[in-house]
């Protein structure tokens, strides 16, 4: 096998990637431990809720007659729901 320059990422549960362990047999690795992503989503799903409330509470002059105290925070809303996060 030649010397690579190039790195090979690799991604997964550490079970699963024991199951490899004998491609990585001889070869310098390196390991990364990555956040939970369920924490992560969980967090900033809170943090976009404290958003949208600092958003609502906000008062403002509406630009237009159709405009109502609280669409604000509503439609920022809408926008996350289509991006697949819980709000």
């Amino acid at each position: 096998m030649e010397p690579s320059n190039q790195f090979e990422p690799v991604e997964g549960q550490w079970e699963e990637l024991i199951r490899h362990s004998e491609q990585f047999a001889g070869r310098r690795v390196r390991v990364t431990v990555l956040a939970d992503k369920r924490s992560d989503t969980s967090s900033t799903q809170d943090e976009i809720r404290r958003w949208l409330a600092e958003g609502n509470a906000m008062e403002f002059a509406p630009p237009s007659p159709i405009a109502k105290p609280g669409d604000f925070g509503t439609a920022v809303a809408e926008k996350f729901r289509k991006q697949g996060l819980e709000v």
